[in-house]
């Protein structure tokens, strides 16, 4: 047996964010790349980001810090603790 639950936050009728996006933030931070956690995730790199936007748009603050790639890598990581 087992027990079950979803966790999300609604304003009105407008869905805020849920298991789905909280999971997602969770790869990012175990990946240390949107890139990575996207494809673990089984999203589109460009369907991450807009998960992402949504996120940081709803709490009007930057929740993925990224550095650019080059020679030495890039990758990226929350801006706070879950």
């Amino acid at each position: 047996m087992e027990i079950k639950s979803k966790l999300y936050v609604v304003e009105g009728e407008k869905h805020i964010i849920g298991d789905g996006k909280i999971e997602l933030l969770e790869a990012i931070e175990r990946c240390g790349s949107v890139n990575k956690a996207a494809k673990d995730f089984g999203l589109s790199y460009p369907h991450a980001w807009r998960y992402i936007h949504e996120i940081e748009e709803t709490f009007n603050k930057k929740v993925v810090n990224t550095k650019t790639g080059g020679k030495r890598g890039g990758g990226s990581n929350l801006g706070f603790s879950i």
